[in-house]
């Protein structure tokens, strides 16, 4: 695990996914549509990587934010998951970062498609 005054354990991975998800859909939109028909739609394509990169971080964040704990009461054990926050960034944990992302989600939404809102 990784340590820094940013991130504890693998906190660093909130940002890595949103680069991850970004990257794998603007290759793809290329692949599929062409770079010309691309270049117009940034912000359709952030909104997009934005959602993705909410429902990863969600996942993957309560996945690491679980932990196993063995607990003796009374003579029986037991195994149970209990939530402990190994995993942040600037101290948030790693699957509140989702938040972030799907604010940001919103807001592309709204900047690409609010015209349409009105």
């Amino acid at each position: 695990m990784f340590y820094s005054y940013a991130w504890k354990g693998y906190g660093l991975f909130v940002i890595i996914i949103g680069i991850f998800w970004f990257f794998t859909l603007s290759l793809v939109m290329s692949l599929v549509y062409g770079v010309s028909q691309v270049k117009g739609h940034e912000d359709a394509i952030l909104f997009t990587t934005s959602f993705f990169a909410a429902v990863t971080t969600w996942c993957v964040g309560k996945m690491l934010n679980r932990s196993f704990v063995t607990i003796t009461k009374d003579g029986i054990k037991r195994t149970e998951r209990r939530y402990a926050v190994n995993h942040s960034l600037y101290g948030i944990p790693f699957e509140y970062w989702s938040l972030v992302w799907v604010a940001l989600s919103l807001w592309k939404a709204y900047k690409t498609y609010g015209h349409l809102i009105v």
